[in-house]
């Protein structure tokens, strides 16, 4: 598949000013997360970016998960 995302697309939301403030605005949160350093943040990417990087990837049911080529590997 081939992208629509632009780098200047990419670029146009992510503010650096923005981006300081969310990171400060989360680090207590962040280090002190369970059971590892994690944060969750909603929204954070606008739906066009969103759109674009699920156009990349293929859907679930499309991908051979569980596909053996040894015979040992069945079980």
């Amino acid at each position: 598949m081939t992208s629509t995302l632009t780098t200047s697309a990419l670029m146009s939301f992510m503010d650096p000013e923005y981006l300081d403030d969310l990171a400060s605005k989360n680090h207590e949160s962040y280090i002190t997360a369970e059971p590892f350093p994690h944060i969750i943040i909603d929204n954070f990417l606008p739906e066009f970016v969103l759109d674009a990087i699920l156009e990349e990837f293929p859907e679930p049911g499309k991908i051979g998960w569980k596909t053996f080529d040894d015979p040992s590997q069945k079980s």
